[in-house]
């Protein structure tokens, strides 16, 4: 099994950096792609390696919020017939009524 993080961060931000970690669960709220790509075409995960590398990069942004406790909800922000693609709000865990009231307020405005 390979040791190289599956989730990479920006070079001067590493996961096990304390301080890091403490300011994310800090922050009022985050906004973020839910996703760090669009959905692939299923002819385009054909093999194991594809179908590994979209899937992590399709978990990588979830991932992180739920390393360090958070809560999020996803908001659709794409047009009608195009690739879907979701805004995440999130922020520390237990502030989960506090991301449905945001994301109630979002959504007429992102509605596209």
């Amino acid at each position: 099994m390979s040791t190289r993080n599956p989730f990479p961060l920006s070079p001067c931000l590493k996961v096990s950096d304390a301080s890091w970690i403490s300011a994310i669960r800090r922050a009022m709220e985050l906004v973020l792609p839910t996703t760090a790509n669009t959905p692939p075409k299923i002819a385009d995960l054909a093999d194991d390696k594809a179908f590994t590398t979209q899937n992590l990069r399709a978990l990588r942004n979830c991932t992180l919020i739920n390393t360090l406790d958070g809560c999020a909800i996803s908001l659709p922000a794409h047009r009608e017939d195009e690739v879907p693609v979701g805004l995440m709000l999130a922020a520390a865990g237990g502030s989960d009524r506090r991301i449905f009231e945001l994301a109630a307020g979002m959504e007429n405005i992102i509605r596209v």
